[in-house]
């Protein structure tokens, strides 16, 4: 049993052996892959950063400029297309003209938005204002522009004329019955 014992024990040494040295190999392949993908992540920085001065870069600047010429071009011409129209078409509805020279162009060269997000909401009474408000700016010519300066649609406008002849024909059909 002693040869066996000894035998053994000299197989478990080489096999610590043999262990260690797999283990001491197996770091030292994981140093050179983690030199290899430092290596290849500074080479891609170095690449990008060439593409994005070389190519990126400038056609995004060419886009800005083309943006801001179509803007310039845009403005030159919308004061122009608003007269031209209103002389045509004097009869045009002002939320007509609202959707056809809105500024939803516009928006989309300088970025700006109408608010998003939560459903707006008015009381009876700011409703009724805001449409008298809006039968004044009409009348005068500037119904457009009042429902831009407020964020309103025509649509505003027509739904709360119909909710409110709604309401009256209601309120007026009570009153009739004995």
């Amino acid at each position: 049993m002693a040869k066996r014992k000894g035998a053994s024990d000299t197989g478990d040494a080489a096999m610590k052996k043999s262990v260690q040295e797999l283990l001491e190999i197996r770091k030292e392949h994981e140093k050179k892959i983690g030199q290899v993908d430092k290596d290849i992540e500074a080479t891609l920085q170095e690449e990008f950063h060439e593409v994005w001065e070389d190519k990126i870069k400038p056609a995004l600047e060419r886009f800005k400029d083309t943006a801001d010429e179509l803007l310039h071009r845009f403005s030159d011409f919308e004061d122009d297309f608003r007269g031209y129209l209103r002389e045509r078409e004097p009869d045009v509805k002002p939320g007509l003209l609202a959707e056809i020279y809105g500024d939803s162009l516009k928006n989309a060269f300088t970025g700006t938005q109408h608010q998003t997000g939560r459903k707006r909401r008015w009381s009876p009474e700011v409703k009724k204002k805001l449409l008298a408000d809006f039968e004044k700016a009409k009348e005068e010519g500037e119904g457009a522009e009042y429902l831009k300066s407020h964020g309103l649609t025509y649509t505003h406008i027509t739904n709360w004329k119909r909710s409110l002849l709604k309401a009256a024909q209601a309120a007026e059909s009570m009153t009739d019955k004995p």
